[in-house]
């Protein structure tokens, strides 16, 4: 048991360090050189995907390319944040920028149960989460 712990911590390090290679160099300099928006529409790209490849992947030797989609779904944050205070204005910046975290925080609070629901009614019996019990 302690050799299962000790193999899964050193994965989940692992997976990690792929993720955040791919997220930090490339994030901020891309935000500088090309236009906000692309990037806001690939990092919702990537946070769409990622959650999938759990479900496609069926190997766990293809686990890292779920951490790599991991680390391309933060790719636009940067621009998403600078997004979001260029569209907010002078007037009600600390308002508008409050408002859209109220929102986001309360759609990820709902998210979990509406998984839930979907997980009753369309369960993945081939998901690699089933292959691993």
């Amino acid at each position: 048991m302690a050799q299962l712990r000790e193999r899964c911590s050193l994965d989940f390090g692992l997976f990690i360090f792929i993720q955040m290679t791919t997220y930090i160099p490339p994030a901020a300099r891309l935000a500088e050189i090309y236009d906000k928006k692309p990037l806001v529409v690939m990092t919702f790209t990537f946070f769409s995907l990622f959650p999938l490849t759990f479900i496609l992947i069926l190997n766990a030797n293809l686990l890292p390319l779920a951490f790599i989609i991991a680390g391309l779904r933060e790719i636009g944050k940067p621009a998403r944040k600078a997004l979001i205070v260029d569209l907010a204005g002078n007037e009600n910046r600390g308002k508008t920028i409050g408002f859209y975290y109220m929102i986001r925080g309360f759609t990820n609070i709902l998210s979990p149960f509406f998984g839930g629901f979907l997980w009753t009614i369309f369960p993945l019996e081939h998901s690699f989460s089933q292959h691993l019990l």
